[in-house]
C-alpha cells in the first residue's frame, strides 16, 4: 500500500470515528461531521487516482472559472440579477431573508478582480507544472507495469545505481556537497531552424527547461566537470522516478571494450552490441536480484521509453584514442549510439565528450550543451566554500593574478586552488605549487600502502614522472597505455608496484579486464609530470608544440613559469618571431595566434622575461586594435593587455571601449580590472559603456558585472555607475508594475508605443540606407519608450499638482480607462510613478550628447533649466490657444498633414522591408548546409541577402548546423569593425572554428 493510500484510510478512519462522536452529542452534529469528512476525502481523492489526474482536473476547473468570469458579462450576471429581482417580489422571502434586497451582481467584473482572479490562476498552475529533469512520461508507469513487486524491485535497482553513482563519486575524490563549486554555465544551440545560442544555469535547468529534444550531446573542456555533472545529474533524476516514471541510466563509455581491428571489412556496430555492454555494465553494479531485474525488465523499459540514458567520455572509448577527427570510427560510433537512444518515441539521452574527438552529425542531437568556462562570480561563489579564501586574497587574485583566472575558470583545477588556499592561507606562486601540494597531500595518505610495497614517496613519483614520459612521448597510446607495455618500457623495477599506489591514491585509474590499461585520472596530472621531467632536461623541450598547439603545449606554460630567466627568455623571443612572422601572412597566422596566446598564459606573472621587445609588442598590438581591420585579431591582441605597461595598455583598452564593436568592448572591460590606476577619462569612456548596455543583457550580466566591478580599486566610479543603474532598473520596474495594477490601458499603450517606435527605427534604416545599419551597441528604441512615458507621466503629475489647465489630459487618461484624478496626493502619486519609470542613465547619456564631455555642473544645469522651462512654455502655450477655435483647427491641421507625412514614409519603408524580407526569405529556405563548406562560398551567400535579420539568421544557421569552414577568406573580405553585428557573429564563428574560443 503507498503512503497515499494509507493516509486516505487514516483520513476515512478518523472520518468514522468523528461521525460516531458526534452523533453522541446531536444528530445535526452527526450530519455536519459527516458532510466535512466527504469534503476533506473529496479533496484528497486525486491522491489515488492516475498520475497527474488531479493536476489536469485543476487545470479544467480553472478554465471553467475562466470562462465563467468572462460569461459575466451580459450572461449569467444578468440571469442572476432578474432572478434575484423576482425573489425580491415575494414577501415571504424578503421578510424571511432581507439580505437579499442588498445583494446584486456588476456587468462586469473590476480590473482589480481579474488581475487576482488570472494571478491566482497563473501561481496554481505555476506550481503544478512538472518540475523533474528528464520530463514526465506521457503515460503512467503503473499503468504498463502493474504490481507492487514491480515497484519493489525498482526501488531496489534505483537504490543499486545510485550507491554505484556514490562509490564513483568517492573513488574521484568528489563530494556531492562541492557540487556549486564544480557548477559550470552551458551554451545551449538548438538545432533547430534559426536558433540562436543562450545561456542557462547549469546543465540540470537546461534539460529540464526543454520537454521536447530527445538526445542532447554535452561537450567540454577536459577538467570542466563534464563527468561530475552528470552523475550529479543521474542522481538528482533518481529522486525523481517516483514523478517522472523514467530511470537514469549512467554509463562510462571508456569501460566500452570495442575492437574494430577484429572485424570483417564493413562490418557495422550493431545496437545490439551497444545494449550488450549496457546490460552487462549495469549486471556488474549489483547482485543477483539486480541481474534478476534487468533480465526481466529491463527491455519492456527500453521499449516503453522508461530509460533515460546518460552516456559519458565519448572521447575516450578505447578505439578512438589514436583517432583524428576525420576517423570513420568516430563517425560509425556516432551513428550506433544515435540509432540506440532513439529506439523508442518515448526514449530520451545524453551523450557526453570532449570538443576534441567529439561525435559527429550522425549523432542527431536534437540540442548541443557546450560546458562553457566558469564566470568571475561562479569562481568567487565556489572558492568561498574554502575557509581559506578570504576577502583579501580573493581582491589579489582578481586584480593581480590574473595567471591564475584562466586556472580557476577549469573546475576541476578550481577545486585544487581553494585545496591549496586552505592549506597555505595564501595564492600560489604559479600552477606547479598547486599540482605538487595535490599529489603529496594524496601519496600521504597512502604511507601504509608505500611501505607495505617498500616505497618512499619519491620513488612514487620519479617513477610517475617515467610513466607520464613514456606516455606523453608515445602518440599510439593517446593519454593511456597498456599496463604491459609501460612495465616494458619504463625503466623501474617497481613499476608496477608504484601504478597499484597511484590507483589506490586515485591518482590514476587502471581499467577492468584482461588488456588493463593505465591512465592518469586527469591529464593535469600527466602534465605536471612531464613538466617535472623537462625540468631536469631542458633539451628535450618540444618547442614546436606551442605554435601548432600541440599536445605538450599546456604542459610547457608550467614549463615557461619554472625554468630560469635565460631559457624563458629564449622561448619568450621564438613566440615574438613566430607572432611577427604569423601576423604579416595569412598562411601561418595560426601559428602566431597560438604563440601571442602562449606569452600570455606563461608570462604574465613574469613580464620581465619579454622586456626586450615589451616596446614592439605594445606598438603591434595598438596597431592590430586601432585599426579595426579584422576585429578577431584585435580581439586576440586585446587579450595580450596583461603583459603590457600600464600606460601602453590604457591608451589601447581607451581606443576598443570607444570602438564600435561591441564583441571589442566587451574585452577591453575585461581587461579593464588588471589596471592599478586609471584615467579619468577611461573612467568615464568605462561609465558611459556601462550605461549604454541593452537593458536585458544588462539584467543577465549583473551579478558578473557588479562583482568584477567591486574587485578592482581602480573600477570603483564605474560600480557605482552600475549600481546606480540597477538600482534605477528595479525601481523602474517597480513602477511598470503599479502602473499596470492601476493603469492598464495605459500599460498596454506603453508597450504598443515601445513596438511602434523600435518598428519606426527599424522601417528608417531600411529607408534611408542600402544596407543594415551598423550595430549602436544599445536599445535605442526601448529607452527612448521608457524615457518618454516617465516624461509623460511626470509632467501630467507635476500639471495637475501644479493646479494647472490639463483638461484635454484629464479627457485622453479617463478615455484610457485610468483612474479619476481629483485628488492632490493621487496627482503625486502619477508624478512619483513617472520619475520612478525614468531612465536615469539614458538620460545622462543624452545630456553628454548635448553639452559634451568638457561640460561642466553649471552648463548641465543650465540645459536642464532651459529645456524644462522650455517644455513648460510650450504646455502652457499650447493650452492657452486651445482655448481659441482657429488656433485648435490650426493645430489639428497641422497634426492632420504631419500623420500623412509620417504615414507615406513608413508605408515607403514598410514596403521595402517587406520586398526584402520575402527576397531573403527565399533565399533562406534554398540553401543547403553540409558539414563543411568554404569560407569564398559562405562570405558569398551572406552577401545575398538585403536584411540585417537573415544575414544574423544564415550565421546563427551555420553555427546550430555545427558546419565547419575551409578554405580562406577571399582577399576583398574583412572583419571591420562597425561594419554590422552580423560580422562580429561570423568573427565569434571563426574563432571556434580555428579552435580559439576557451
Amino acid at each position: 500500500m503507498s503512503a497515499n493510500h494509507k493516509l486516505l484510510l487514516l483520513v476515512l478512519t478518523g472520518s468514522v470515528f468523528a461521525f460516531l462522536a458526534a452523533y453522541y452529542f446531536s444528530p445535526f452534529a452527526a450530519v455536519l461531521a459527516a458532510i466535512l469528512s466527504l469534503i476533506i476525502i473529496y479533496i484528497l481523492r486525486p491522491l489515488v487516482m492516475p498520475a497527474g489526474y488531479g493536476a489536469n482536473r485543476i487545470r479544467t476547473l480553472c478554465i471553467v472559472l475562466a470562462f465563467a468570469l468572462v460569461g459575466s458579462w451580459g450572461f449569467w450576471s444578468a440571469f442572476i440579477d432578474s432572478f434575484l429581482k423576482s425573489l425580491l417580489n415575494d414577501t415571504f422571502i424578503m421578510s424571511a431573508i432581507p439580505l437579499l434586497g442588498e445583494l446584486t451582481l456588476a456587468g462586469s467584473p473590476s480590473v482589480m478582480v481579474l488581475v487576482f482572479f488570472f494571478g491566482c490562476i497563473f501561481v496554481v498552475n505555476y506550481y503544478m507544472r512538472d518540475g523533474t529533469i528528464a520530463s514526465g512520461h506521457p503515460e503512467s508507469i503503473k499503468k504498463q507495469f502493474p504490481g507492487l513487486e514491480f515497484n519493489k524491485q525498482l526501488d531496489s535497482f534505483c537504490t543499486n545505481l545510485r550507491g554505484h553513482l556514490r562509490k564513483l563519486d568517492n573513488e574521484s575524490n568528489w563530494s556531492p556537497d562541492y557540487y556549486t563549486e564544480l557548477e559550470a554555465e552551458v551554451e545551449a544551440i538548438s538545432s533547430k531552424f534559426g536558433a540562436k545560442r543562450r545561456k542557462s544555469v547549469n546543465l540540470q535547468d537546461a534539460i529540464r527547461s526543454d520537454r521536447v529534444s530527445k538526445s542532447f550531446l554535452v561537450l567540454g573542456a577536459p577538467g570542466a566537470g563534464k563527468s561530475v555533472a552528470l552523475r550529479k545529474l543521474a542522481i538528482d533524476m533518481l529522486g525523481e522516478v517516483g514523478k517522472s516514471g523514467r530511470v537514469p541510466i549512467y554509463i562510462n563509455l571508456r569501460e566500452w571494450p570495442l575492437n574494430f581491428e577484429s572485424r570483417d571489412a564493413g562490418g557495422k556496430i550493431s545496437t545490439q552490441e551497444l545494449e550488450r555492454f549496457v546490460v552487462e555494465s549495469l549486471k556488474e553494479r549489483g547482485d543477483v536480484f539486480t541481474e534478476q531485474f534487468i533480465d526481466t525488465y529491463f527491455r519492456d523499459l527500453w521499449l516503453h521509453g522508461r530509460l533515460f540514458f546518460i552516456f559519458d567520455s565519448f572521447d575516450e572509448i578505447p578505439e578512438l584514442l589514436d583517432s583524428d577527427e576525420s576517423s570513420e570510427s568516430i563517425a560509425a560510433l556516432s551513428d550506433v549510439i544515435s540509432r540506440f537512444i532513439s529506439s523508442s518515441k518515448d526514449s530520451r539521452g545524453v551523450l557526453a565528450s570532449r570538443v576534441f574527438r567529439k561525435p559527429t552529425h550522425a549523432f542527431l542531437s536534437e540540442k548541443t550543451l557546450e560546458i562553457r568556462p566558469l564566470s568571475d562570480a561562479a569562481i568567487a561563489n565556489a572558492l568561498n566554500r574554502f575557509k581559506g579564501f578570504t576577502n583579501n586574497l580573493r581582491q589579489e587574485m582578481f586584480t593581480r593574478r590574473n595567471d591564475l583566472i584562466p586556472v580557476a575558470r577549469n573546475p576541476f583545477l578550481m577545486a585544487l586552488l581553494g585545496a591549496w588556499v586552505d592549506a597555505e592561507s595564501c595564492l600560489p606562486d604559479n600552477q606547479f605549487q598547486i599540482y605538487e601540494s595535490y599529489l603529496r597531500k594524496r601519496l600521504l595518505l597512502c604511507k601504509a600502502k608505500m611501505q607495505q610495497k617498500n616505497l618512499s614517496m619519491e620513488d612514487v613519483l620519479d617513477t610517475a614522472k617515467k610513466i607520464a614520459w613514456f606516455v606523453f612521448e608515445s602518440p599510439e597510446h593517446g593519454i593511456e597505455a597498456p599496463v604491459a607495455a609501460i612495465a616494458d618500457n619504463v625503466e623501474s623495477d617497481k613499476t608496477l608496484e608504484v601504478i597499484d599506489v597511484l590507483a589506490h591514491a586515485r591518482l590514476a585509474r587502471i581499467s577492468a579486464g584482461d588488456a588493463r590499461t593505465f591512465a592518469f585520472v586527469h591529464r593535469r596530472f600527466m602534465e605536471y609530470f612531464v613538466t617535472v621531467k623537462l625540468l631536469e632536461s631542458p633539451q628535450d623541450v618540444p618547442v614546436d608544440h606551442i605554435p601548432t598547439d600541440s599536445r605538450g603545449r599546456d604542459a610547457l606554460v608550467l614549463y615557461a613559469q619554472l625554468c630560469d630567466a635565460e631559457e624563458a627568455s629564449r622561448l619568450a623571443e621564438i613566440c615574438w618571431s613566430e607572432i611577427q612572422a604569423g601576423f604579416s601572412n595569412s598562411e601561418f597566422m595560426l601559428r602566431g595566434i597560438h604563440c601571442l596566446r602562449f606569452l600570455v598564459d606563461a608570462f604574465s606573472s613574469r613580464r620581465i622575461v619579454i622586456s626586450s621587445f615589451s616596446d614592439s609588442l605594445a606598438e603591434f598590438v595598438e596597431k592590430h586594435v586601432v585599426a579595426g581591420n579584422n576585429i578577431l585579431l584585435a580581439k586576440l591582441c586585446l587579450e595580450a593587455t596583461g603583459l603590457l605597461p600600464e600606460q601602453r595598455s590604457i591608451s589601447i583598452i581607451e581606443a576598443a571601449i570607444t570602438s564600435s564593436d561591441k564583441w571589442l568592448q566587451e574585452t577591453a572591460f575585461r581587461a579593464c580590472r588588471y589596471l592599478p590606476k586609471m584615467k579619468k577619462e577611461l573612467e568615464s569612456k568605462i561609465s558611459e559603456y556601462v550605461e549604454c548596455i541593452p537593458d536585458y543583457e544588462f539584467w543577465l550580466m549583473r551579478k558578473n558585472l557588479m562583482f568584477t566591478l567591486s574587485m578592482a580599486e581602480s573600477l570603483q566610479g564605474v560600480h557605482k555607475v552600475t549600481k546606480r543603474r540597477l538600482i534605477n532598473l528595479y525601481i523602474s520596474a517597480f513602477a511598470f508594475l503599479m502602473s499596470a495594477v492601476f493603469f492598464p490601458s495605459i500599460f498596454i499603450a506603453v508597450f504598443l508605443m515601445i513596438a511602434f517606435m523600435h518598428s519606426l527605427s527599424k522601417i528608417s534604416d531600411a529607408f534611408m540606407h542600402d544596407g543594415p545599419a551598423s550595430y549602436k551597441g544599445n536599445d535605442q528604441p526601448f529607452r527612448r519608450s521608457r524615457f518618454m512615458f516617465g516624461v509623460m507621466f511626470l509632467s501630467y503629475g507635476f500639471l495637475a499638482v501644479s493646479e494647472l489647465k490639463v483638461d484635454d489630459f484629464s479627457v485622453f487618461l479617463s478615455a484610457a480607462g485610468s483612474l479619476v484624478l481629483d485628488d492632490f496626493w493621487f496627482y503625486l502619486f502619477f508624478a512619483s510613478l513617472g520619475a520612478a519609470m525614468f531612465d536615469w542613465s539614458y538620460f545622462r547619456v543624452l545630456l553628454k550628447g548635448m553639452v559634451g564631455e568638457d561640460g561642466g555642473f553649471w552648463r548641465t544645469l543650465l540645459y536642464v533649466v532651459f529645456a524644462a522651462g522650455g517644455g513648460l512654455a510650450f504646455i502652457a502655450l499650447l493650452t492657452f490657444l486651445m482655448e481659441h477655435q482657429w488656433a485648435k483647427y490650426l493645430i489639428y491641421g497641422v497634426g492632420v498633414i504631419f500623420a500623412l507625412v509620417l504615414a507615406l514614409i513608413l508605408l515607403g519603408g514598410v514596403s521595402k522591408i517587406i520586398y526584402s524580407y520575402f527576397m531573403d526569405l527565399r533565399s533562406f529556405a534554398r540553401l543547403e548546409f553540409s558539414e563543411r563548406m568554404d569560407r569564398a562560398k559562405i562570405v558569398e551567400l551572406l552577401d545575398k541577402f538585403k536584411t540585417e535579420y537573415f544575414k544574423l539568421k544564415f550565421i546563427y544557421k551555420l553555427d546550430a548546423c555545427r558546419v565547419q569552414a575551409a578554405g580562406e577568406w577571399p582577399d576583398n573580405f574583412k572583419f571591420g569593425a562597425g561594419v554590422g553585428e552580423e560580422i562580429t557573429e561570423l568573427a565569434k564563428l571563426e574563432e571556434r572554428w580555428l579552435k580559439l574560443d576557451r
